[in-house]
């Protein structure tokens, strides 16, 4: 037990280090030739929530296999 503690108490000074560090930045940004991905800083986690990678599955794409998107996002701004 005491080793989880002592464990626990190296991790916690480096995480708020890494955090100071990146306090300018508040959104987290992936570049690709079919788009430009915008997501989100959280609790000093960069969020990526619900980045596409196929057709919705509506209509004929229900039930079956996903269909890779293929033309161009531009860019996106993700949401929860």
């Amino acid at each position: 037990m005491k080793i989880l503690w002592l464990a626990a108490a190296a991790v916690v000074p480096l995480s708020q280090v890494s955090l100071a560090k990146r306090a300018g930045s508040h959104t987290a940004t992936i570049s690709h030739p079919q788009a430009t991905i915008i997501g989100d800083e959280k609790l000093g986690v960069e969020v990526l929530p619900s980045i596409p990678f196929a057709k919705p599955p509506v209509g004929p794409l229900h039930l079956k296999s996903p269909q890779l998107i293929a033309e161009l996002l531009g860019n996106m701004k993700l949401k929860e």
